[in-house]
């Protein structure tokens, strides 16, 4: 997805309750065309995260996003962000992150 500019970037996320449930969700992400720098993975396998809001903001990612993303992981989980270059690269994305199980913050539902 390489010529494009940072400006065009979309970052979506989506919170999984596992690993093995994230790590199916990235491969259908790479069958999907997305590579290895378009997709990150952040977690906890037991317990809850640090504050997920510098990490959130690092990422291009809304505050309140962080906010739901921590109540989330109380008891652990995986967060699963894809940056997309191009407005259907995104919708695909979010496609796939919805068939995988993924859970999305309320504001994309």
């Amino acid at each position: 997805m390489s010529n494009q500019n940072r400006d065009s970037e979309t970052v979506i996320s989506a919170a999984f309750g596992d690993l093995f449930t994230a790590g199916s969700a990235i491969e259908a992400l790479t069958q999907a065309g997305f590579g290895e720098n378009d997709v990150e993975l952040v977690g906890v396998l037991h317990g809850q995260l640090p504050n997920l809001s510098r990490l959130c903001n690092h990422m291009g990612m809304p505050a309140e996003h962080a906010s739901y993303y921590q109540a989330c992981f109380e008891d652990g989980g995986v967060l699963l962000v894809v940056r997309a270059y191009q407005r259907s690269r995104s919708h695909t994305a979010l496609a796939v992150l919805r068939q995988c199980g993924g859970v999305l913050p309320p504001t994309i539902q």
